[in-house]
């Protein structure tokens, strides 16, 4: 923990530019997605795809661990978990940066143990152009006053959170990822589309928030389970940039990670 008692004179206040919104969303495949391996009976290392990087799904780490994830091997059409001993760093093709894409095994799966390995996991996402962050607690209170006292006492109840934030809209991509599901209409679609319906139920979603200073991340302030709803799918003026929001319902209490100082 850090040091309770600081030199006021020296606090310089954040910046935007200091903080910003990492999303964590939920592999919908039973499965998880195919990774990157030589099934050798002596490779142990599966690489997730560019698009795959694994997000601490615990909430109380700075980095995800084994039991943020589920690798299964498949065998046929049977499918069998594996053991993970370690989650690391790989180059990002896409990103240009080393992120945790690199599953290591327990044990090397074999030709007789496995044709292809899967793995499930929380997807990072890092929305782009973000233009505007607000975390905003309320509680409920009431007031009770008592005979002979002048002072009126407050009591406190349930809390709420949500997160809210604006953006710039550079594509679709992130709106169809948390706020649209497949077409399930009775038109039929042409082979050469694909189509999706908004949701009419938030997506549930994990989520955190780096909080840079110096140049080195301080502290991440994660929100274990959230529900993400879209407030403006469009907001378009003649000469601005287009822009949407969201805001995310916080189902549990957030949480503030930091890592601790070297011994």
């Amino acid at each position: 923990m850090g040091e309770a008692v600081k030199n006021v004179e020296q606090i310089l206040a954040l910046k935007g530019k200091n903080l910003g919104l990492i999303i964590g969303y939920p592999d919908e495949n039973d499965y998880g997605v195919e990774a990157a391996i030589t099934i050798d009976g002596t490779n142990k290392d599966c690489l997730m795809p560019n698009t795959h990087v694994i997000f601490p799904k615990g909430c109380v780490s700075i980095v995800p661990r084994p039991e943020d994830i589920t690798v299964y091997l498949k065998k046929g059409e049977v499918y069998t978990e594996a053991e993970v001993a370690s989650i690391s760093l790989a180059p990002n093709t896409l990103t240009g940066r080393q992120e945790y894409m690199k599953v290591t095994l327990t044990t090397a799966p074999s030709t007789e143990t496995a044709d292809k390995v899967y793995i499930k996991c929380v997807r990072q996402l890092e929305p782009y152009i973000q233009q505007s962050l607000k975390v905003e607690p309320k509680q409920d209170s009431s007031e009770q006053s008592q005979l002979r006292s002048e002072i009126k006492h407050t009591t406190f109840d349930a809390m709420s959170v949500t997160v809210s934030q604006d953006e710039l809209l550079g594509d679709t991509d992130l709106l169809e990822l948390l706020f649209f599901d497949e077409y399930t209409g009775v038109e039929t679609v042409p082979d050469d589309v694909t189509v999706k319906q908004m949701t009419s139920e938030p997506k549930v979603i994990y989520a955190y928030i780096p909080i840079e200073k110096g140049g080195e991340i301080e502290s991440f302030m994660f929100f274990p389970e959230t529900r993400a709803a879209c407030k403006t799918l469009i907001d378009a003026k003649t000469g601005d940039d287009v822009g949407f929001s969201m805001e995310m319902s916080v189902d549990k209490l957030p949480l503030i990670v930091r890592p601790k100082a070297a011994a």
